[in-house]
């Protein structure tokens, strides 16, 4: 993804600070480090790890970081460094992934956001569904409305 962004920039077909927004789960790992990112959504899979060690444990490998666990780190963080640039995680009640955990994580990160005074750069959707992309979460997702609910 960073080798992507850097062949948009060096093409001049994005601006440093145009809106790049991250829907993929894996690459919101990018995200919390790459300051050319304006803006994440991360869509299901995100819950903490006590709550998914409580329920279906460990995933696939490319969704736990080598050592993330012991090293005290946790989905929330990966949001947290990213304050307070716009940020809204895309949830549905029915993912394998905990909505407990997924509620959690938002509630811990909405600190973060109240301490910057920048409330209004994170949210979480939900949709009462499955793991999946669904039309609704999409919906509340439309950049052009999200693009002017998020500036600074």
């Amino acid at each position: 993804m960073s080798l992507l962004l850097s062949l948009l920039l060096s093409l001049n077909m994005i601006a440093q600070n145009d809106l790049v927004v991250i829907k993929d789960k894996w690459l919101q790992y990018i995200a919390a480090f790459d300051d050319r990112i304006y803006a994440t959504a991360p869509e299901n899979y995100l819950t903490n790890y006590t709550r998914l060690l409580q329920t279906i444990g460990p995933q696939d490998a490319e969704q736990n970081l080598f050592n993330i666990i012991s090293s005290g780190l946790d989905h929330p963080d990966f949001l947290i460094v990213r304050a307070p640039k716009p940020a809204m995680m895309i949830t549905t009640t029915g993912d394998m992934f905990s909505i407990q955990g997924a509620m959690e994580t938002e509630s811990e990160v909405a600190r973060i956001y109240k301490a910057y005074n920048s409330e209004s750069n994170f949210s979480r959707v939900e949709d009462d569904a499955a793991h999946a992309s669904t039309p609704k979460n999409r919906t509340d997702l439309n950049l052009a409305e999200w693009r002017n609910c998020f500036q600074s």
